[in-house]
């Protein structure tokens, strides 16, 4: 028997991570397929997300989410590494594979009660010349000016680029995803080229945060996702 735990029985690092990929999993096929009244029901029925480490290696647990869509073993995420998030819809019969990076550094907001706080960092479609880059904070409000977010970016050592990210609500588990709206190519070679990635983020009533990625190993992951 399939062991079921809710969200709010998880660890909270655990929930959080989970929640993410729900979210993101809905948006890939959102932005993916045509927007009709059916298709938030078909994801949320038969999508199977699951997660690997940049190792390939299965994670280790079970349980189902609050809108039916079951994910197989999973564990902790580590920080700092690459994950791979596979998704497949029966309905449509298509596998979706993408890469997941957490921040290594913990903001705290003002708000916010002690635990962790990280941004996290989705690309898909990377192979393609259309690639999608998601942003996606545990807690707190993006401080933006209407529906667009300027995002300061560093890789390394380089000069500070000024990136826009576009706000968008999947209406299904809380959240908002950042989604860059321009350069996407451009973003990406940077990704491939450079270890060290500085993001920074403005919040509502809690200014501008930085958030650290390691980045490096990404090409290890895309060639992971090509072959597996």
């Amino acid at each position: 028997m399939t062991l079921i735990q809710p969200f709010d029985k998880l660890s909270p690092n655990m929930g959080v991570f989970v929640k993410k990929i729900l979210i993101l999993s809905l948006v890939a096929f959102l932005l993916g397929c045509d927007k009709n009244e059916n298709t938030k029901a078909v994801v949320e029925e038969n999508s199977k997300p699951k997660v690997e480490n940049e190792y390939n290696k299965p994670l280790n647990s079970s349980y189902e989410g609050d809108k039916s869509i079951k994910l197989p073993p999973i564990s902790e995420p580590v920080t700092g590494s690459w994950h791979i998030v596979s998704l497949f819809n029966e309905e449509q019969e298509k596998l979706i594979r993408w890469a997941v990076l957490r921040s290594e550094n913990n903001a705290k907001l003002d708000f916010q009660d002690n635990g962790e706080n990280r941004l996290q960092l989705d690309i898909l479609d990377s192979s393609t010349v259309k690639p999608k880059i998601f942003l996606t904070i545990d807690k707190g409000q993006y401080d933006c000016e209407g529906n667009l977010c300027s995002i300061s970016v560093k890789f390394e050592n380089n000069p500070i680029q000024h990136f826009t990210f576009s706000k968008h609500e999947p209406q299904v588990n809380g959240g908002i995803v950042l989604i860059l709206s321009e350069n996407a190519q451009e973003f990406l070679e940077n990704v491939r080229k450079y270890n060290n990635l500085t993001l920074e983020v403005p919040f509502h009533d809690n200014g501008v945060h930085q958030f650290e990625f390691n980045i490096s190993k990404f090409t290890n992951v895309e060639e992971k996702i090509r072959t597996s």
